[in-house]
């Protein structure tokens, strides 16, 4: 699959495009899922948000969408996903259950390509709307920020795939809701486009 087909797929989601243009398409997501790049699979996946699809992990290959079905984390909003390819595992961190008071969660679960588990119930906290990415140079996952019902945070966290080790309190100030990346030239991770406290 192509960047181009990456992005362009990355775009249909975050605008919410009507699921009757095709078929075998998850329902509009508000922009509150996680999508992520599984290169072993060739595929953009998406997770999260709310609406009839929202419990399904959903595959898009440039040409198609593929519905995972297999039980998982249930319905989260405001998550990310981060795919860690040497290890085979897509990566999803607490985020708010969409019930009456908006719960917050601080579990760790991984897709291994064909099912759900639930890896860890410790680490950065309750929080939601973080940043997450995954560092080749380090083999990690690396989140930053995030906020919870009265807190906005500025702390940096890594995933080794066994625990959370928190790597920084101190940086760019507290935010949540950015965009993370990896730069492969620089070797580093950079955020964009985040709203402060």
């Amino acid at each position: 699959m192509s960047e181009g087909a990456r992005v362009l797929a990355a775009v249909v989601l975050a605008a919410g495009v009507a699921h009757a243009q095709a078929s075998s398409w998850p329902a509009p997501h508000a922009g509150a899922h996680g999508v992520a790049y599984d290169s072993r699979r060739g595929m953009t996946m998406v997770y999260g948000d709310r609406g009839p699809d929202s419990t399904t992990l959903w595959g898009w290959d440039g040409a198609k969408w593929r519905a995972f079905r297999e039980p998982g984390p249930g319905l989260r909003r405001h998550i990310k996903l981060a795919y860690d390819p040497v290890r085979d595992r897509l990566v999803m961190y607490g985020g708010f259950i969409d019930n009456a008071t908006y719960s917050l969660m601080a579990d760790t679960w991984e897709w291994d390509g064909s099912r759900w588990e639930r890896v860890a119930t410790d680490g950065p906290g309750p929080r939601a709307s973080y940043s997450l990415v995954y560092d080749p140079a380090r083999q990690r996952v690396v989140m930053f920020g995030g906020l919870s019902k009265d807190s906005t945070y500025g702390d940096t966290w890594s995933w080794d795939g066994r625990r959370w080790a928190k790597l920084a309190d101190t940086g760019p100030s507290r935010r949540f809701e950015a965009g993370l990346s990896f730069d492969a030239a620089t070797q580093r991770a950079s955020w964009r486009a985040a709203r402060r406290e």
